[in-house]
């Protein structure tokens, strides 16, 4: 198998053989040795999101594979699965500080701003619920109501934490901001302003 990959780095039934001759070393020093030969960062970090996929599917040390996959982010800072496996393995190793990191990478990644929102409310439950950071937590949910005026499961959770703390000022500052953001946006929900 080996022969087959420095000829053709990219074919990736080179890795196939390898792996179904079961011997777990040879497949991590494949795969080594082809991400060393690949001279494109995107193409060598895509190669280093096998790997880490490997220390954690096939060798159960997911602390080794988040090292491999951010190693893969530092060749390329754009490598979205690279990302999406970190927030994976983190969670389930409860490693909520990278968990929360991952996401909120992946709100600066998105494609639009309700994705965006949608990441940076997810990273913002982490830091309130798992880390105890409500400030980090309510300046994650203030830019996401920012970015989408309509998530209010965003509006009540920056309201209750603003309650918790009594910042009334900034209370009224929030009602205040998302009934204007609302009407800007067009959206005359009648209902909704009523109940705000």
């Amino acid at each position: 198998g080996d022969r087959v990959l420095v000829e053709h780095p990219t074919y990736p039934s080179a890795l196939d053989v390898v792996a179904d001759a079961g011997d777990s070393q040879e497949i991590i020093k494949v795969r080594q040795r082809l991400i060393r030969s690949l001279e494109d960062p995107s193409a060598r970090s895509s190669a280093m999101v096998a790997l880490g996929d490997d220390w954690v599917e096939h060798f159960n040390d997911p602390a080794r594979g988040l090292d491999t996959y951010e190693q893969a982010l530092n060749e390329d800072p754009n490598n979205r699965r690279a990302v999406e496996r970190i927030a994976a393995v983190a969670t389930e190793s409860e490693d909520w500080r990278r968990v929360s990191r991952s996401y909120f990478t992946l709100s600066r990644m998105a494609d639009d701003t309700e994705e965006e929102a949608d990441w940076l409310i997810k990273a913002s439950l982490i830091a309130r619920d798992q880390l105890w950071e409500p400030e980090k937590a309510l300046t994650g949910f203030k830019r996401a109501l920012s970015l989408d005026p309509t998530r209010l499961d965003a509006f009540k959770i920056v309201t209750s934490i603003l309650v918790d703390s009594k910042e009334w000022e900034e209370l009224k500052g929030a009602y205040i901001n998302l009934i204007a953001a609302l009407k800007k946006s067009g959206s005359e929900d009648t209902n909704l302003l009523v109940v705000l």
